[in-house]
């Protein structure tokens, strides 16, 4: 199996969950995206072969993605 499938698993799962930090409305949706995405390219990955620690580094730029949305002030506030 090819590691670019994982890879693009990751980088869809970042997408939806910067996409979440974003949404007025749909950010249920969003989540849900993200987490099934991080669990499809964890598992796919682990299929493909990729140990634990290589699969680290794009799951912790999912979670960087993920956290940027609580980082970020909500539209309209400000940054305190």
């Amino acid at each position: 199996m090819d590691n670019r499938i994982p890879l693009f698993l990751f980088g869809l799962a970042a997408f939806c969950a910067l996409l979440r930090g974003f949404l007025p409305k749909g950010k249920g949706i969003a989540a849900v995206l993200a987490e099934v995405c991080t669990a499809a390219g964890v598992l796919t990955g682990l299929t493909a072969g990729m140990d634990l620690q290589a699969l680290g580094t794009p799951l912790l730029a999912v979670c960087a993605a993920a956290l940027v949305g609580l980082v970020l002030p909500e539209r309209g506030g400000n940054a305190s």
